[in-house]
């Protein structure tokens, strides 16, 4: 239920501006939304706890005698199904990890020159990634294909551990700007 979100940013967060991005994922059909209280007829806005209790209210009037709201504790459970079902809606791997297979290309001038990433994911796990500078330069190179090799199997986008990863010898002011980049590009 959108409330009072900025649909403007929403719609940017939806959309990705990346023109090389190729998804194997389903086509998204875009529809007009708007937030509850852009029909406001009245000045003061609606919050989430205005929405919770209206809510509350409405369940309570059409389900008389069926509500009570308490905190659920994994100890109050007495079907661990149910426990590792709640666990598991809640986890990375459900909210992100069904991401659809994907392939995206990213190009950067950084310190040592153009450097474009070349990458596949799956699961939101980075399957492939290589990055390639465009002037000729062993040393960098040989760098760039270390922190390559570093990211395949890491998170899309937050790239969680990779600095751990990366072997010693790279230069941590390079490692630490190709990950800069590609956190905020990803």
């Amino acid at each position: 239920m959108l409330i009072s979100s900025d649909v403007s940013t929403l719609g940017r967060a939806l959309h990705s501006d990346s023109p090389h991005l190729e998804t194997k994922g389903i086509a998204s059909f875009r529809s007009a939304v708007s937030t509850l209280n852009a029909h406001r007829a009245r000045k003061d806005e609606i919050t989430h706890d205005d929405f919770v209790a209206a809510l509350t209210e409405e369940f309570g009037d059409a389900y008389p005698g069926h509500l009570e709201q308490h905190v659920v504790n994994e100890g109050d459970v007495a079907l661990p199904k149910v426990w590792d079902g709640v666990k598991d809606l809640t986890s990375w791997e459900w909210q992100y990890g069904q991401t659809p297979e994907f392939t995206n290309r990213l190009d950067a001038e950084l310190s040592i020159g153009r450097v474009t990433a070349t990458l596949a994911s799956r699961h939101a796990l980075l399957t492939q990634f290589s990055l390639e500078l465009a002037r000729a330069d062993e040393d960098a190179q040989d760098a760039l294909n270390a922190i390559s090799t570093a990211l395949i199997g890491k998170r899309y986008e937050a790239l969680g551990g990779a600095e751990a990863d990366v072997p010693a010898d790279v230069p941590p002011a390079l490692a630490a700007e190709v990950l800069g980049w590609l956190r905020t590009s990803m």
